[in-house]
Protein backbone atom coordinates (compact mmCIF):
# COMPACT_ATOMS: atom_id res chain seq x y z
CA UNK A 1 0.00 0.00 0.00
CA UNK A 2 2.80 2.43 1.19
CA UNK A 3 4.58 1.85 -2.39
CA UNK A 4 2.25 2.23 -4.51
CA UNK A 5 1.53 5.75 -2.84
CA UNK A 6 4.84 6.37 -2.56
CA UNK A 7 5.25 6.47 -6.28
CA UNK A 8 2.16 8.39 -6.79
CA UNK A 9 3.67 11.08 -4.36
CA UNK A 10 6.82 10.90 -6.37
CA UNK A 11 4.90 10.93 -9.83
CA UNK A 12 2.94 14.18 -8.62
CA UNK A 13 6.46 15.73 -8.16
CA UNK A 14 7.83 15.33 -11.23
CA UNK A 15 5.07 16.83 -13.00
CA UNK A 16 5.81 19.91 -11.03
CA UNK A 17 2.38 20.69 -10.93
CA UNK A 18 0.12 19.65 -7.69
CA UNK A 19 -3.16 19.02 -9.50
CA UNK A 20 -5.38 18.27 -5.99
CA UNK A 21 -8.21 15.16 -6.07
CA UNK A 22 -11.71 16.64 -6.14
CA UNK A 23 -11.89 17.28 -1.84
CA UNK A 24 -15.07 16.82 -0.03
CA UNK A 25 -16.63 15.98 3.06
CA UNK A 26 -18.24 13.02 1.64
CA UNK A 27 -14.30 11.73 -0.03
CA UNK A 28 -12.96 12.46 3.03
CA UNK A 29 -15.78 10.21 5.26
CA UNK A 30 -15.33 7.64 2.40
CA UNK A 31 -11.15 7.57 2.61
CA UNK A 32 -11.81 7.38 6.89
CA UNK A 33 -14.59 4.17 6.61
CA UNK A 34 -12.00 2.39 4.51
CA UNK A 35 -8.96 3.26 6.22
CA UNK A 36 -11.01 2.57 9.72
CA UNK A 37 -12.19 -0.93 8.53
CA UNK A 38 -8.98 -1.78 7.21
CA UNK A 39 -7.67 -0.58 11.10
CA UNK A 40 -10.64 -2.61 12.39
CA UNK A 41 -10.26 -5.99 10.68
CA UNK A 42 -7.09 -6.36 10.79
CA UNK A 43 -6.98 -5.45 15.24
CA UNK A 44 -9.99 -8.00 15.54
CA UNK A 45 -8.13 -10.86 13.72
CA UNK A 46 -5.39 -10.31 15.40
CA UNK A 47 -6.99 -9.75 19.06
CA UNK A 48 -9.19 -13.29 18.32
CA UNK A 49 -5.57 -14.45 17.04
CA UNK A 50 -4.59 -14.63 20.77
CA UNK A 51 -7.18 -16.94 22.11
CA UNK A 52 -5.78 -20.35 20.64
CA UNK A 53 -5.02 -22.06 17.19
CA UNK A 54 -8.10 -22.73 15.90
CA UNK A 55 -9.06 -19.35 16.66
CA UNK A 56 -6.03 -17.86 14.99
CA UNK A 57 -6.51 -19.46 12.09
CA UNK A 58 -10.12 -19.18 11.33
CA UNK A 59 -9.74 -15.29 12.62
CA UNK A 60 -6.49 -14.71 9.92
CA UNK A 61 -8.70 -16.72 7.40
CA UNK A 62 -11.62 -14.44 7.47
CA UNK A 63 -9.81 -11.24 7.34
CA UNK A 64 -8.07 -12.73 4.35
CA UNK A 65 -11.37 -13.21 2.73
CA UNK A 66 -12.69 -9.77 3.70
CA UNK A 67 -9.21 -8.18 2.20
CA UNK A 68 -9.58 -10.14 -0.95
CA UNK A 69 -13.07 -8.52 -0.82
CA UNK A 70 -11.83 -4.93 -0.26
CA UNK A 71 -8.75 -4.17 -0.20
CA UNK A 72 -8.94 -2.80 -4.21
CA UNK A 73 -10.91 -0.01 -2.38
CA UNK A 74 -8.51 0.60 0.47
CA UNK A 75 -5.45 0.70 -1.48
CA UNK A 76 -7.20 3.62 -3.56
CA UNK A 77 -8.57 5.19 -0.19
CA UNK A 78 -4.87 5.29 1.40
CA UNK A 79 -3.40 6.71 -2.43
CA UNK A 80 -5.71 9.59 -2.23
CA UNK A 81 -5.30 10.75 1.13
CA UNK A 82 -1.27 10.70 0.66
CA UNK A 83 -1.42 12.25 -2.86
CA UNK A 84 -4.02 15.19 -1.32
CA UNK A 85 -1.15 15.35 1.66
CA UNK A 86 1.74 15.91 -1.48
CA UNK A 87 -0.20 18.33 -3.49
CA UNK A 88 -1.86 20.58 -0.31
CA UNK A 89 2.19 20.79 0.88
CA UNK A 90 3.14 21.37 -2.75
CA UNK A 91 0.40 24.34 -2.97
CA UNK A 92 0.01 25.55 0.22
CA UNK A 93 3.30 24.26 2.19
CA UNK A 94 4.25 21.47 3.86
CA UNK A 95 2.53 21.97 7.26
CA UNK A 96 -0.84 22.07 5.27
CA UNK A 97 -0.65 19.14 3.97
CA UNK A 98 0.90 17.67 6.84
CA UNK A 99 -2.25 19.16 8.82
CA UNK A 100 -4.87 17.96 6.43
CA UNK A 101 -3.32 13.94 7.08
CA UNK A 102 -3.09 14.09 10.73
CA UNK A 103 -6.20 15.07 10.91
CA UNK A 104 -7.96 12.48 8.66
CA UNK A 105 -5.37 9.85 10.32
CA UNK A 106 -6.54 11.18 14.10
CA UNK A 107 -10.27 10.79 12.84
CA UNK A 108 -10.12 6.73 11.66
CA UNK A 109 -7.60 5.73 14.34
CA UNK A 110 -10.33 6.95 16.84
CA UNK A 111 -13.42 5.63 15.21
CA UNK A 112 -11.22 2.15 14.62
CA UNK A 113 -10.71 2.35 18.45
CA UNK A 114 -14.39 3.10 19.11
CA UNK A 115 -15.46 0.07 17.15
CA UNK A 116 -13.02 -1.99 18.83
CA UNK A 117 -14.32 -1.67 21.78
CA UNK A 118 -18.03 -2.21 20.96
CA UNK A 119 -16.93 -5.90 19.41
CA UNK A 120 -15.25 -6.80 22.41
CA UNK A 121 -17.52 -5.48 25.29
CA UNK A 122 -15.62 -7.51 28.42
CA UNK A 123 -12.15 -5.49 27.60
CA UNK A 124 -10.96 -8.86 25.92
CA UNK A 125 -11.52 -11.25 22.78
CA UNK A 126 -13.09 -14.33 23.89
CA UNK A 127 -14.70 -17.21 22.16
CA UNK A 128 -18.23 -15.66 21.61
CA UNK A 129 -17.13 -12.57 20.44
CA UNK A 130 -14.61 -13.94 18.13
CA UNK A 131 -17.18 -16.11 16.99
CA UNK A 132 -18.91 -12.86 16.08
CA UNK A 133 -16.02 -11.83 14.26
CA UNK A 134 -15.00 -14.50 12.33
CA UNK A 135 -18.54 -14.69 10.83
CA UNK A 136 -19.08 -11.04 10.61
CA UNK A 137 -15.81 -11.13 8.48
CA UNK A 138 -16.01 -14.38 6.50
CA UNK A 139 -19.93 -13.08 5.74
CA UNK A 140 -19.13 -10.11 3.99
CA UNK A 141 -21.46 -8.69 6.61
CA UNK A 142 -18.28 -5.74 7.46
CA UNK A 143 -17.06 -5.11 3.97
CA UNK A 144 -16.94 -1.80 2.27
CA UNK A 145 -20.08 -2.60 -0.66
CA UNK A 146 -22.19 -2.67 2.39
CA UNK A 147 -22.69 1.16 2.47
CA UNK A 148 -23.45 2.09 -0.24
CA UNK A 149 -22.85 5.79 -0.49
CA UNK A 150 -19.36 4.96 0.90
CA UNK A 151 -18.94 2.27 -1.83
CA UNK A 152 -19.77 4.84 -4.83
CA UNK A 153 -17.33 7.30 -3.60
CA UNK A 154 -14.28 4.95 -2.97
CA UNK A 155 -14.97 3.04 -6.66
CA UNK A 156 -14.77 7.04 -7.80
CA UNK A 157 -12.02 7.52 -5.92
CA UNK A 158 -10.27 4.08 -6.98
CA UNK A 159 -10.63 5.48 -10.71
CA UNK A 160 -9.06 8.88 -10.04
CA UNK A 161 -6.02 6.82 -8.69
CA UNK A 162 -6.21 4.73 -11.62
CA UNK A 163 -6.39 7.17 -13.90
CA UNK A 164 -3.76 9.35 -12.27
CA UNK A 165 -1.33 6.23 -11.85
CA UNK A 166 -1.91 5.50 -16.01
CA UNK A 167 -0.62 9.32 -16.89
Amino acid sequence: MFIAASLLVLALEASGTATLPDISDARNDAVNVALTMDLVTTALAGNCAKLNAETRKQAEHARSLWKARNWYLVEPAHQYLVLVRAALAQQKGPGAGKHYYDRQKAQFVKQAQAALASYFPRGQPDAESCGTVVKLLSEGTMDLKQKPVVFETLTKIKAEMDAFRAK
